[in-house]
């Protein structure tokens, strides 16, 4: 498989931020569509690390339907620590993130 596109929907994120016990090592292009955004961000590593030939990779995050007010009631996300990763992606070109807003805290 060299071309993965895929959507996570949901309300709550349901990607646990571990390794994947399987590499997607054929994987060139990825395209993941449709991210609530009130997922948090971790979960690209985990992709891109299970993904070390990748060459193109397209974020889309969903639109917000909250209202601004709703932002001040949302808690603050927790703070996930990473080890660093020795993994270089020698081959990754094209890097593009659609739909990212600032969250306020």
């Amino acid at each position: 498989m060299s071309r993965l596109a895929t959507r996570f929907t949901g309300p709550k994120r349901w990607i646990l931020p571990r390794p994947l016990d399987t590499t997607l090592l054929g994987l060139r292009e990825l395209l993941i569509a449709n991210v609530p955004p009130s997922w948090d961000i971790s979960w690209p590593r985990l992709l891109l690390e299970a993904a070390p030939a990748l060459e193109m990779l397209l974020i889309h995050v969903a639109g917000d339907a909250a209202s601004p007010d709703e932002h001040h009631h949302r808690p603050a996300g927790r703070t996930i620590r990473w080890q660093p990763c020795r993994l270089r992606h020698r081959r990754l070109r094209e890097v593009y993130m659609v739909g990212f807003r600032n969250t306020p805290r």
